[in-house]
């Protein structure tokens, strides 16, 4: 058995992570039923998605995302995003399979296009988050060492990045 002790880097990553699947799952009821369908689905959405938030939080430690750093978004780490999305999205599914027993709620709760949706939308708000992270550090280092060079010739102009000049 592995003992699972995180960084603090790491836990970072794993809370938003884990905040980007409710809001994936949020956003794609959202799209798909609009409004109103989504306040007549909400009684029985909320019981849902803490569990497989938690259930989300197994399936990414198994494929390791945690453990990816987000100054380099690199293919193995977006394919890990892929995998780990579409075995959520398969769950999803199974378990819309499962709700659809008239022992729970007799009819199709997430369907289909929702459970598209949320595919694509879970997958955006992971790799959407680690790339940009990495195009910003990478853009604020060039900017860094325009700033230098700006320094060093001592030019009156100032040059902005990240907050610093």
């Amino acid at each position: 058995m592995t003992r699972m002790s995180l960084t603090p880097r790491q836990m970072l990553i794993v809370t938003h992570d884990l905040l980007a699947t409710a809001a994936a799952i949020i956003m794609s009821f959202y799209i798909r039923f609009e409004a109103i369908g989504l306040e007549s689905r909400l009684d029985k959405l909320i019981p849902i998605v803490p569990g497989f938030v938690i259930y989300a939080g197994f399936i990414y430690y198994a494929f390791g995302l945690h453990g990816a750093k987000w100054r380099f978004t690199s293919l193995p780490d977006l394919r890990n995003i892929v995998r780990a999305s579409s075995v959520l999205a398969i769950s999803l599914l199974a378990l819309d399979y499962v709700l659809v027993s008239p022992l729970f709620y007799g009819e199709y709760f997430f369907g289909k296009i929702t459970i598209l949706l949320y595919w694509f939308l879970q997958m955006a708000f992971l790799a959407g988050a680690r790339a940009d992270s990495g195009c910003r550090r990478t853009a604020c280092r060039r900017s860094m060492t325009a700033v230098k060079r700006c320094s060093s010739r001592r030019s009156r102009s100032r040059t902005y990045c990240c907050g610093r000049v």
